[in-house]
């Protein structure tokens, strides 16, 4: 019998100014992964409050990078896992 590890299942979601609907997107992503993360592309709302009050690992930028600068940060932080 194998004792192959378990994959690990990370759910990236950029976001800004997604504080009205974060805490639903990250707790209908949780029960498929292993960790839910929410890379804050520079929110002025409660964006990374919500995500992290609903068990997000919440990655914030300080100014708004764009979609693709979130995304990076998602890959970087992957790949430290």
């Amino acid at each position: 019998m194998s004792s192959a590890a378990q994959p690990t299942i990370i759910v990236g979601i950029p976001a800004f100014n997604e504080g009205e609907t974060i805490a639903a997107v990250v707790a209908g992503s949780a029960p498929y992964a292993t960790e839910v993360v929410v890379v804050d592309d520079g929110s002025s709302d409660l964006t990374s409050y919500r995500a992290l009050r609903a068990g997000a690992v919440v990655i914030r930028h300080t100014s708004n990078g764009g979609k693709g600068a979130a995304v990076a940060t998602l890959f970087r932080h992957a790949v430290q896992q």
